[in-house]
């Protein structure tokens, strides 16, 4: 469970602060979660955002029973200097309680065919990580894994290159003014990565106004690595007041 806080500081700068409780089953510690985001524009071509989150490790069943969490700490900058192309990237320094730490750069670029309320685009993106440990293998534990091994992703020198397709269609406007307009989404990409997998992802989302105060979020998402498959659904029904 979560609370949040949004608040605008001046016109340009606003604020994001969240926090709560992962709480497993009886007998694991309760991880505290942490979200602050600052948030900056340069009229409306540049926008910057700095961020620091604390969550629970959710990649394997034995990063989440040896509760090893992470902090992440992430600079943002977007670039929008034409009217149909977008440049952004980002740094993220993700330190793990285990004395373990990975580094993510990424550069992304788009270009706009439609925009919304029909939106189509077509974009470039370019992920690279390097941690400090990669996996250390030995006689496994109770829970599959050494027991100075990190049960969670933590590649050495690995870079993928994606193409993505991505198509959103707004089903209805906010007639309120609330933000809280109806809408789907539809994406695929392809590409490889530096060890020569080829990769293929499939996402798609709805986000619907059920009633006036209740909107459904619903999305599921599909990665192909050849050696790595993932499978993401999530629903969740949110109410505003």
């Amino acid at each position: 469970s979560m609370l949040s806080y949004d608040a605008k500081i001046f016109q340009a700068l606003s604020l994001s602060l969240a926090g709560g409780f992962e709480e497993l089953e009886s007998g694991y510690d309760t991880t505290p979660l942490l979200y602050g985001e600052i948030t900056g524009k340069i009229a409306d071509e540049m926008r910057a955002v700095l961020s620091v989150k604390q969550d629970v490790t959710t990649d394997t069943l034995a990063s989440l029973t040896r509760n090893i969490k992470r902090r992440d700490y992430k600079i943002k900058v977007i670039l929008d200097l034409f009217p149909r192309i977008v440049l952004g990237g980002f740094y993220d320094f993700i330190d793990y309680s285990d004395s373990n730490w990975t580094k993510n750069s990424n550069f992304w670029a788009s270009y706009i065919f439609l925009p919304e309320p029909t939106l189509f685009k077509i974009s470039y993106n370019y992920d690279y990580y390097d941690s400090k440990e990669g996996k250390n293998p030995g006689p496994p534990s109770g829970d599959g894994f050494a027991r100075d091994d990190h049960p969670y992703w933590s590649p050495q020198d690995y870079g993928i290159t994606r193409f993505f397709f991505n198509f959103k269609h707004q089903l209805s406007g906010d007639t309120l003014a609330r933000g809280v307009p109806s809408y789907y989404t539809i994406g695929y990409s392809l590409g490889y990565d530096s060890d020569d997998n080829d990769l293929h992802e499939f996402e798609g989302s709805l986000n619907f106004e059920v009633a006036k105060n209740y909107t459904l979020e619903a999305s599921y998402k599909y990665i192909d690595l050849g050696v790595y498959e993932h499978h993401k659904t999530l629903l969740s029904v949110m109410y505003r007041w």
